[in-house]
């Protein structure tokens, strides 16, 4: 900057800068500092005294996380120099046109824009891109929020984890690959895509590989995947015999429950509680005496869920399903 300017830095980009902000000899009127993203630097990141208040308004970027400074900055690297799209462009789905005059300085950034309508939900299908503007000046952006894991497993007839992605950039989402009875919720304000609902008992076991790609942004669209794992709900119990008198009351388990079998001779009986990706949650050994048996279970330090409860004793080896809220 020139000798005794009148600066104000605001909203850049600074990554592995040395000296993002060099106040040099203090030759200045004043720097102004607000805004900026800082990452890996070194030196001065701060200003001094207050800059002048500009007479027109000029709109900003936002660059306030790590997740919108890197759009920018990877949005410049589609261009070069003099290819940088033009100030205040307004891009359609089918055209180009120039923005309109005004009395106030053009826009650093642009403006997509598209225009149809969103289905409310659907499963395995896509989605036209809603009716909004999108700032063109950086890539889409897809970020999952929402405890359910994108690649989890579930058996069939049983719900999904729900979980959901929030668009950024973008003017709407496509969803394919879903399994049967699952499907997804669309926000369009909010600019969330939710996942949720119960797979077909019918549905086919195996892997469920599903995308979500963002639409509407000429520089680059964002594609998130995941995989929802459909197992059959007899595959695990018809591999192994029914104990004699084997019940767990209830199935469905709010706090305890009560497992009882019955053992024609005293024996080393071992119980295992088995989640739906084969992981061991509970187990106990012990020696169970002739005749009927009964244990209390108590679910408190077990997440909800569904899992299955395997029983060996020394004649037979028993599974059920069991459902833990």
């Amino acid at each position: 900057a020139g000798y005794k300017a009148d600066l104000r830095v605001e909203n850049n980009v600074f990554i592995g800068v040395k000296k993002p902000i060099d106040l040099y000899e203090g030759d200045y009127t004043a720097v102004s500092v607000s805004g900026n993203y800082f990452e890996g630097t070194t030196g001065n990141t701060s200003g001094n005294k207050t800059a002048f208040t500009p007479s027109y308004n000029m709109p900003l970027t936002d660059v306030s996380n790590q997740t919108k400074a890197y759009a920018l900055r990877d949005s410049i690297r589609n261009f070069a120099g003099a290819t940088l799209p033009a100030p205040g462009t307004v891009y359609s789905s089918s055209s180009v046109i120039p923005s309109s005059s005004s009395s106030l300085p053009p826009s650093s950034s642009s403006v997509f824009s598209s225009s149809s309508s969103l289905p409310e939900s659907s499963s395995s299908s896509t989605i036209p891109a809603s009716s909004s503007s999108v700032d063109v000046s950086a890539p889409a952006v897809l970020e999952k929020h929402g405890s359910g894991s994108s690649n989890q497993t579930v058996a069939a007839g049983e719900s999904i984890a729900s979980f959901y992605y929030t668009w950024i950039n973008a003017s709407g989402v496509t969803v394919e690959g879903l399994p049967a009875g699952v499907s997804y919720v669309l926000d369009e304000e909010k600019k969330n895509v939710y996942f949720e609902g119960t797979v077909e008992s019918s549905t086919p076991a195996g892997d469920y590989t599903f995308t979500v790609t963002t639409v509407g942004n000429p520089i680059t669209n964002a594609v998130k995947s995941g995989t929802i794992k459909v197992t059959s709900t007899t595959s695990i119990e018809s591999s192994y015999f029914k104990s004699s008198g084997f019940q767990i009351t209830p199935k469905i388990i709010q706090s305890e429950a009560s497992i009882t079998f019955n053992l024609k001779k005293q024996g080393l009986v071992s119980l295992s509680i088995i989640d739906l990706s084969g992981r061991e949650v509970f187990s106990k050994k012990w020696n169970a005496s002739t005749g009927m048996n009964q244990m209390i279970v108590n679910s408190s330090s077990i997440t909800a869920g569904v899992y299955y409860v395997q029983l060996k004793t020394p004649a037979s080896e028993s599974i059920q399903k069991i459902v833990i809220r």
